[in-house]
């Protein structure tokens, strides 16, 4: 299965997508970075991008616009493809090395989760401590619950 690292995760060089293909790889998962495979794709445009380039899942942090990433996980949802949504600790930054981390401890999860879609795509948060399963209502409370995000 293809995931897709959101334009604002990975580095120009594919650190995180490499690193975790290869960890993923026992999971049958892979990972590609959409800020070198379409660049200039502008929201509206991933969910098809993603239907039509076998992607199972689309990966993101982009929290402090939520706002506008809410649209996006349910156009996404809407044309069958997953969300993963990272989640770090309140003060803590995204480097790719926080983010190949907080991915790296729940590839298996991920990938159950991913192989297990009976019930059509899903949409998952994820952080240092853990990988579940949630709602576009749970999650968009969640985060207008916090005052301060990252």
């Amino acid at each position: 299965m293809n995931l897709l690292l959101d334009e604002q995760l990975d580095s120009p060089t594919e650190v995180v997508s490499r690193a975790l293909s290869i960890l993923g790889e026992s999971h049958g998962l892979a990972f590609r970075a959409l800020r070198n495979e379409a660049a200039r794709l502008q929201d509206p445009e991933i969910p098809d991008y993603c239907r039509n380039h076998d992607i199972a899942a689309l990966v993101s942090a982009n929290i402090r616009d939520f706002g506008a990433r809410l649209a996006l996980y349910e156009a996404l949802l809407a044309a069958g493809v997953s969300v993963v949504v990272i989640r770090p600790q309140v003060k803590k930054s995204l480097s790719v090395e926080a983010q190949a981390s907080v991915l790296a401890k729940h590839l298996r999860a991920i990938s159950r989760y991913l192989q297990d879609m009976s019930e059509g795509p899903v949409l998952l948060r994820t952080n240092e401590s853990q990988c579940r399963k949630v709602t576009l209502r749970g999650l968009r409370d969640e985060i207008e619950s916090k005052r301060k995000l990252p």
